[in-house]
């Protein structure tokens, strides 16, 4: 990983060969939910489905088998990740629940983060300033990629589904330019 100092002093991890401009591909990007650089510890919910293992926060990774199912099928309920420093996060990639017979995802969620010198939840704005909404998933294996109008300097990353088809379900990763 290559240091690069910010101007609030705060040293920021940025993948190494990442491109911070966005012209690189998403997958080169991702932040390391897919690849098992993240550890499970560091996945955490709010809730997940009858506390089955199979619908831990660990099963949210992009393209694993299963998915994160909230334990709840309402609004309130969030998945996050706690990162091990300070990192760019520039948007997310979604999506569904992977299981043929059971066809579950988020339509739409909010983001929000806590920055290094943050413990309040801050939300991810659009470009005009209002908290974002982000279009999620149609199917359950396609990769939705949302970026943000500019990127966030997190500790902590959290996505709050907001609606959903049939279960509010996910897997997703993080992107790192």
């Amino acid at each position: 990983m290559t240091m690069i100092k910010m101007v609030a002093d705060v040293d920021v991890d940025v993948a190494a060969g990442s491109d911070v401009s966005g012209s690189k591909p998403a997958g080169s990007c991702l932040l390391g939910l897919k690849s098992g650089t993240i550890p499970d510890k560091a996945i955490t919910a709010s809730s997940f489905y009858q506390s089955l293992d199979v619908h831990a926060p660990r099963t949210a990774r992009l393209d694993s088998l299963g998915g994160w199912a909230g334990g709840k099928n309402e609004v309130g309920q969030w998945i996050q990740v706690s990162l091990e420093k300070a990192t760019s996060i520039f948007g997310v990639v979604t999506q569904g629940r992977n299981n043929k017979s059971a066809a579950q995802w988020v339509t739409q969620y909010k983001v929000s983060y806590q920055g290094p010198y943050d413990s309040a939840w801050i939300p991810v704005e659009d470009a005009a300033g209002n908290v974002a909404v982000f279009k999620g998933n149609t199917d359950i294996d396609t990769h939705v990629t949302n970026k943000f109008s500019k990127p966030v300097v997190a500790t902590k990353i959290r996505i709050l589904p907001q609606a959903w088809h049939n279960y509010m379900s996910m897997r997703f990763d993080l992107l790192t330019c």
